[in-house]
């Protein structure tokens, strides 16, 4: 029985699926590599958020371009390891984090944040979901994102809104 590859040796199977992903969003490998987006195996993944599936890490940066400490993942698989499909509704949830972590504000790095948060003027789009903002942004428009519907409040840590 031969082991599979983990994402960090270049799983190639796991890298066609994020891309087809990705695809369906708009976006290619070279948004991949923009992003910073790393696929991680099911051990990989089980380790990060605790949910044995193939994934890929989204990193979030500050207004500065910087990355920071927090990422989550959009799951290549259903909780059955099955590819997603259209219409699945098997393990319907697609995106995690860390256990207890604290959500925040997605800046897709395309963009100067800090030049745009200077200026009150700048028109700025918010959306749910990081692959719609980083589409958007990488169309030219400033656009942040709430990790999901509730992403813009902390509730288990006692606040109302996350600092950003």
């Amino acid at each position: 029985m031969s082991k599979k590859p983990t994402a960090s040796q270049g799983n190639g199977e796991l890298m066609e699926l994020a891309l087809k992903d990705l695809a369906r969003s708009g976006l290619d490998k070279k948004d991949f590599k923009t992003l910073k987006l790393q696929v991680l195996d099911r051990h990989e993944t089980d380790a990060f958020v605790g949910e044995p599936r193939a994934s890929y890490k989204i990193p979030y940066f500050d207004v500065n371009g910087k990355e920071i400490s927090y990422s989550r993942v959009r799951f290549l698989e259903t909780g059955k390891s099955k590819p997603f499909s259209k219409g699945t509704r098997e393990g319907s949830f697609r995106y995690s984090q860390p256990f207890n972590s604290s959500p925040h504000i997605y800046f897709p790095p395309y963009l100067d944040w800090k030049k745009i948060a200077k200026n009150p003027e700048f028109p700025v789009l918010i959306t749910e979901g990081e692959k719609k903002a980083a589409l958007a942004c990488k169309m030219g428009l400033a656009c942040f994102a709430l990790g999901g519907v509730y992403g813009y409040k902390a509730s288990k840590r006692l606040q109302d809104l996350i600092p950003e």
